[in-house]
């Protein structure tokens, strides 16, 4: 565990022009770090757009190889305020080591919740007079599945993929959101992230812009039209947040396609085995700052694609290098994944389908509830979840004397759409294979009560 050093600075907005004034530093502090950090917050008000509702978090590199982890927040917001006049901000910066942020996981945001909660940090109006520095506790957190969970309901899988696409196709994104704060989504995505690529997520939770450094992301709740021109006048992506984005999967790289799956499954537990490794993995060896390769991350989507799929994982930490090429058979699962789930979300004429192009859900509003936890359990259990097959079994058991005979048997033909649309094109090695088969033909069974599974096939081939 190495010490964080900090740095404090005021930034006073004067006849159109930021300034920065440093209060307080500690003593190990790089001189050129402190110099990069005061030019950040100094230029005209058209050229460094600053914002902090309540504060602002911010991350990015410098140039001793260390990061800044900064807060901003308002000097007497609501005295300044009342007289109109510009308001000073605050700046604390924490100069966090490479290796002290992978003791937390590469997770910037994970280490300044834990930080503030510990009271290390606080919130002061007064400038402090001198600074020290601390050395946090090497806790890093696991993956945070509720707030993923809740941010896939309110937001969608697809709005929360393409964000991430952003990552690949634009130097820096503003995104915006009404229903949820900027942080929480940056705080998903990265766990969203493998831990060697979060370091490059550099981000401001609220709005931070400078034509001196541009952050990959960042983020507030209200759209200003005045903001939106700003952003585009510089090349900047704008990207709203909205429950109900679908989009398209054939926009999406091969990364961001596996963030879509894996969120529309709610296989948290998956993406948690698959944080483990890559921390254990990067934890054994030296940790350097150097340019990442966003390309990579294409050969890592298709292989935890296939992975989550056949319910494995690799015992060692998946990189480019382990999968230099697709085999057919990799190609063809992922295909399959994705026919999968737009079957039980949107309509999708390239597979077998049943006869409405509807969810469950949506067809049968009175038992709205039951069929979402159906729909959730299904799709894990088709990706190789046995553990769910007993819940799938038990709500449909629950529903079945509920139903009429024609309702029956809609909800059976796009069930058993949805099995047979992963079971033909399902590969792998030939033992595993033949148990998967197994599985899905004795669910298959299950929800025919009875019924012949070749009848069925027939029926759904025609």
């Amino acid at each position: 565990m190495l010490p964080v050093e900090q740095v404090f600075y005021q930034v006073h907005l004067q006849a159109g022009a930021w300034t920065a004034q440093m209060i307080a530093a500690t003593e190990s502090v790089h001189r050129a770090d402190l110099t990069e950090i005061a030019d950040w917050f100094s230029g005209s008000e058209k050229d460094l757009a600053l914002r902090c509702d309540p504060f602002n978090l911010f991350f990015h590199p410098l140039p001793s190889g260390q990061y800044a982890l900064g807060l901003i927040y308002s000097v007497r917001r609501n005295i300044l305020a009342l007289f109109q006049q510009p308001q000073p901000l605050n700046v604390r910066v924490l100069i966090v080591s490479p290796k002290a942020l992978l003791e937390h996981g590469n997770h910037p945001v994970a280490l300044i919740e834990t930080l503030r909660q510990r009271q290390q940090i606080p919130f002061v109006s007064e400038p402090p007079t001198q600074l020290f520095p601390f050395v946090p506790a090497a806790t890093p957190l696991p993956v945070n599945a509720a707030l993923l969970e809740t941010l896939t309901n309110r937001l969608g899988a697809m709005s929360l993929a393409q964000l991430t696409q952003s990552l690949f196709t634009a130097e820096c994104t503003l995104f915006t959101s009404k229903s949820v704060s900027a942080l929480s989504v940056l705080s998903a995505l990265f766990d969203l992230l493998p831990i060697r690529y979060r370091p490059e997520l550099t981000f401001s939770s609220d709005f931070f812009f400078s034509s001196k450094n541009s952050f990959r992301l960042s983020g507030f709740n209200r759209l200003r039209q005045r903001t939106v021109r700003f952003m585009k006048q510089w090349g900047v992506p704008v990207i709203s947040l909205e429950q109900g984005n679908k989009g398209s999967l054939e926009t999406l790289d091969p990364w961001s396609r596996f963030v879509y799956q894996l969120l529309q499954t709610r296989n948290f537990d998956f993406l948690e085995r698959h944080r483990n490794i890559g921390y254990q993995q990067a934890m054994l060896s030296p940790v350097e700052m150097q340019p990442i390769i966003w390309d990579t991350l294409h050969e890592v989507g298709v292989s935890l694609s296939k992975a989550m799929l056949s319910g494995t994982l690799p015992d060692t930490h998946v990189s480019a290098t382990d999968f230099p090429t697709h085999t057919l058979e990799e190609l063809r699962c992922v295909a399959a994944v994705d026919q999968l789930i737009p079957m039980l979300t949107v309509p999708q004429s390239t597979v077998a389908r049943p006869n409405s192009d509807q969810r469950l859900p949506d067809r049968f509003p009175q038992f709205r509830e039951e069929l979402a936890e159906l729909e959730t359990h299904l799709v894990r259990v088709v990706f190789g979840d046995k553990s769910v097959q007993e819940n799938v079994k038990r709500v449909w058991t629950s529903l079945l004397p509920q139903l009429d005979e024609e309702s029956k048997e809609q909800m059976r033909e796009a069930v058993i759409a949805a099995i047979h649309a992963i079971l033909v094109p399902l590969d792998g090695d030939a033992g595993q294979r033949i148990l998967r088969h197994s599985q899905l033909l004795e669910l298959m069974l299950f929800f025919l009560g009875g019924r012949n599974v070749g009848e069925v096939t027939e029926n759904q081939e025609q």
